[in-house]
Order: structure tokens, then sequence, then C-alpha cells
């Protein structure tokens, strides 16, 4: 298996973050069970921002665990057939991987402001 390479330049995670638009929002609802939410995002000013209703499961999942993950992905090849050889669905694919604690600033308008000048 080849040797995973890690992107280590913050211009180059900032790039993925800004061309993306899409990822995976990875919480624990209050009872502690895993919760995975696919969602839009932006990128501004160096802070990724989501929006969502004011009441639902994923706000419920971040007051009572703030603590997330949010991966987005970009597969720049398509995996080829491998009939027997080691799979090499990691070529060609960056991601993003961040680890945070989560906070609804309240700040919806300015977001939404933000998000669609992107």
């Amino acid at each position: 298996m080849a040797e995973r390479r890690f992107i280590d330049s913050r211009q180059e995670m900032e790039t993925i973050l800004r061309e993306v638009g899409m990822g995976f929002l990875g919480l624990s609802d209050p009872s502690g069970v895993p919760y995975v939410v696919p969602l839009n995002y932006g990128y501004v000013d160096g802070r990724i921002l989501f929006h969502c209703s004011l009441k639902g499961r994923k706000l419920d999942c971040i007051r009572a665990h703030p603590a997330v993950s949010f991966t987005v992905a970009r597969q720049s090849r398509q995996v080829q057939p491998h009939y027997g050889d080691p799979c090499h669905i990691e070529e060609g694919r960056c991601e993003v991987n961040v680890r945070h604690h989560l906070r609804h600033d309240g700040a919806g308008l300015e977001q939404l402001r933000a998000m669609q000048q992107q």
C-alpha cells in the first residue's frame, strides 16, 4: 500500500475548503450516539460557516456535545477497476479533517450573506 500523503500547507487546505462546498459534520447526540450529517458550508475569513434551522437535531447535538469533526473530500480521479490488485482509491483524493468545538453565534444573516458571496 502506498504511504498516505498528508497536506500540511494551510493554503492547500483552504483551497480545498473554498472549492468543495459540501462536507460531513460528525456529531454525538445527547445520549452519545454518533450522528453524521452531510451539509453545505461556506469558508469565509478563515472560518467554516454552516447554516441550519434554529431548532433541530444538529443543534441539539451541538448543545449536548460541542466537540465535533468535519470532513471535506475532493476526488480528482475516478477509481479504476483493479481485478485482484490492491485498491488505489487513495490516489487522487484530497481531504481536510477538522476537529473543533462548534458554537452557534447567532449571526445568521451575516453568515448567509457571506456564503452567498462565495
